[in-house]
C-alpha cells in the first residue's frame, strides 16, 4: 500500500489484493496511518546544501526528485545537509522507486546513496527498501546523492525523503549561573550562590529533550533573582513579633540552604 498511495493525493486500494498477508488476519478493525505534506515548501531541484535548523519547523522538512512521483530523469542530484555541530542528521526514506538491476547488469545503474561526512555509506540501493526506512549520521553532515545513468526520462517514481535534526542543543547558562551537567537526554544548571532562579524561586534547574531536537524549558536564560543575606536570615527568622536586636546574627544558617535552594 505504501508503495501504490506514496506519492499521491487521491489513492484507492483493496486490502486483500494489495496486501496478501491480511487474508489471514482475523476480522477485526484496520488503521491506516498516513501523512501528507505541502510539496510547495519540499525540496526539489538538485545540488542544493541545506543548513537545517536546530529546533523548530525548519530543523525538518522533504526533499524530492525532480518529477516525482511521475518519472525520474537521467541526471546526478546532490543534497548536503548541515546541522548544528551538537547535533546529528537523520534522514528517512519514504519512497525509492528506482530502475533495477537488469538481466544482465552486475549493479545498480541508477542508485540513491547517502554517506556520511566521515567517509562511511549508510545506504546504498537502487531496489525498494521496507519503508519508511530511518538513518541517523554519525556527523553533523550527510550526503543525499540519486544518481540515474539511465537515458531520458525513466517511468519510475523517484526518491522521496524527510530530513530532521537530531538532539537538543546546549543552552547558554544564564549570565549568573553555570552549566552542572548534560547528557543527550538533559541538562543540568544552576545559579550562583545567594541566587535563583526568578520564576521558580530555585537555585537549580533541569531540563529534559524531547521531540528529538526540543527543551521542555526554555526560560533557563531568564532573570536571576538576588537573595539578599538579610532577606533570608529574616525568612528562617519566620513571624518573630519580638523587636529585632541590633547585634542579631544575620548569616544564613548552614542547615537552611533550602531558602536558597
Amino acid at each position: 500500500m505504501a508503495l501504490q498511495c506514496a506519492g499521491v493525493n487521491h489513492c484507492n486500494f483493496v486490502l486483500a489484493e494489495d496486501y496478501p498477508p491480511s487474508k489471514s488476519w482475523a476480522p477485526g478493525v484496520i488503521f491506516l496511518k498516513y501523512a501528507c505534506f505541502d510539496d510547495l515548501l519540499s525540496i526539489h531541484y538538485c545540488s542544493r546544501e541545506l543548513y537545517i535548523s536546530h529546533s523548530g519547523p525548519d530543523s525538518e522538512g522533504y526533499i524530492r526528485t525532480p518529477g516525482y512521483p511521475h518519472f525520474y530523469v537521467g541526471d546526478e542530484c546532490r543534497w548536503k545537509l548541515r546541522v548544528h555541530p551538537e547535533q546529528r542528521v537523520r534522514v528517512t526514506l519514504l519512497d525509492v522507486s528506482l530502475r533495477s538491476i537488469g538481466p544482465f547488469e552486475k549493479e545498480c545503474i541508477d542508485f540513491v546513496s547517502i554517506e556520511d561526512s566521515n567517509g562511511s555509506v549508510l545506504l546504498s540501493t537502487c531496489e525498494q527498501v521496507d519503508l519508511p526506512l530511518r538513518l541517523t549520521s554519525n556527523t553533523d553532515t550527510v550526503e543525499v546523492v540519486v544518481e540515474a545513468k539511465s537515458k531520458g526520462a525513466f517511468p519510475k517514481r523517484g526518491v522521496l525523503l524527510h530530513y530532521k535534526s537530531i538532539g537538543c542543543v546546549t543552552l547558554p547558562a544564564p549570565s549568573s549561573g553555570y552549566l552542572v551537567y548534560r547528557n543527550g537526554d538533559f541538562a543540568h544548571y544552576m545559579c550562583n550562590v545567594n541566587l535563583v532562579f526568578d520564576d521558580t524561586q530555585q537555585r537549580t534547574r533541569v531540563l529534559w529533550c524531547y521531540d528529538d531536537n526540543r527543551w521542555n524549558d526554555t526560560t533557563v536564560w531568564s532573570r536571576v533573582e538576588h537573595v539578599s543575606i538579610k532577606e533570608a536570615a529574616h525568612t528562617v527568622a519566620g513571624n518573630d513579633s519580638a523587636p529585632e536586636s541590633s547585634d542579631k546574627d544575620t548569616k544564613l544558617p548552614h542547615n537552611e540552604a533550602n531558602m536558597i535552594v
